[in-house]
């Protein structure tokens, strides 16, 4: 590929970011509370029910360090519990709270409804190329 097609991918993709973060920033007061990496956290956590440290700093590429401080905002907002492991006492898990589960309803919800306006500018086909594609990108290794 050429150096400046894959220049030109790289803007491209850093564009779609920027649009993606302005059209689908969560509400205002929502935002207060928790910042995108917090929202990420939620949302996997929320999937697996009930994950270690280690795998929520894992599935956000942060150091266990950062993904302690990460957590512990969570817990003080209410939103997550963090408990002892009952398999391994050395280990901790964390779980959402009914608070955490209502704000990533809300928040997955204000998501969806913005992403879907945006992506209304594309005909069926397009949007089904786009996922095909974003899909090839997710899995390459």
């Amino acid at each position: 590929m050429q150096k400046k097609q894959t220049d030109d991918i790289i803007s491209s993709f850093l564009a779609i970011g920027r649009q993606m973060r302005q059209r689908c920033e969560i509400d205002q007061t929502l935002r207060q509370e928790v910042t995108i990496a917090q929202l990420e956290a939620l949302r996997y956590i929320g999937e697996q029910k009930k994950v270690t440290m280690k795998e929520v700093g894992s599935f956000l590429s942060i150091a266990a360090p950062s993904a302690t401080v990460l957590i512990d905002r969570l817990v003080r907002l209410d939103l997550v519990l963090r408990d002892q492991d009952s398999a391994s006492r050395r280990s901790v898990v964390v779980q959402l709270t009914k608070k955490g589960k209502d704000i990533l309803r809300k928040a997955l919800l204000t998501r969806r409804i913005k992403l879907e306006a945006l992506l209304d500018n594309l005909n069926q086909k397009d949007r089904e190329t786009l996922f095909q594609l974003l899909e090839k990108m997710i899995h390459i290794n």
